[in-house]
């Protein structure tokens, strides 16, 4: 997370709420530091401290899309109802927090099959007034058209993973009529 040292106060107060996540299917954050980008240099300048580093726990698994590759119709919508978006904004979720750029490559995937939220980088409180961010593809309708969305843009980021899942590009893309075809045949 490239960010300005003197910031590193600031995200530290955002992500407090995650340092307390309470659940396996939530990726825990555990602090932040100031370092240097990666370097062979055994002593480096203290000038080039000049990046922010969040520190989590490592999840292993693999990201979703992968996950998913050769899985049925009805694994997909397992992983889907019990996906970490909607928990992260439901019971027992930070209060109030929106993680902002749901999508397949930030959910992991453990041998067990259980779905792990991961990467906090772009989380925000819902009151925050935070600028319009995500990945394009995965950007709910209100985000997209310029708004900062809230949990219901998290939430719309589930059903666009359901649909990259389930009919193969994610919502908007190939446009409805493929999407229903997709749907209503046997799908992998």
């Amino acid at each position: 997370l490239e960010r300005r040292p003197e910031e590193l106060a600031k995200i530290d107060e955002r992500l407090r709420p995650l340092t307390e996540v309470d659940g396996a299917d939530l990726m825990a954050v555990r602090g932040t530091f100031v370092g240097t980008a990666l370097t062979d240099e055994e002593h480096p300048d203290p000038a080039d401290f000049d990046v922010c580093y969040i520190v989590s726990d490592w999840i292993e698994g693999a990201p979703l899309g992968h996950a998913a590759e050769g899985q049925d119709q009805r694994w997909i919508l397992g992983i889907l109802a019990k996906n970490t978006a909607v928990r992260y904004n439901g019971p027992g979720a930070p209060d109030g927090m929106v993680h902002r750029d749901v999508k397949p490559s930030n959910i992991r995937v453990r041998a067990d099959g259980s779905p792990v939220l991961v990467d906090y980088g772009l989380t925000r409180a819902v009151t925050e007034d935070a600028s319009v961010v995500g990945t394009p593809g995965w950007l709910a309708p209100e985000v997209a058209a310029g708004s900062p969305g809230g949990q219901a843009a998290d939430v719309y980021g589930v059903g666009a993973i359901g649909h990259d899942l389930l009919v193969g590009a994610p919502p908007r893309r190939d446009g409805v009529p493929l999407g229903l075809v997709a749907v209503e045949q046997p799908h992998r």
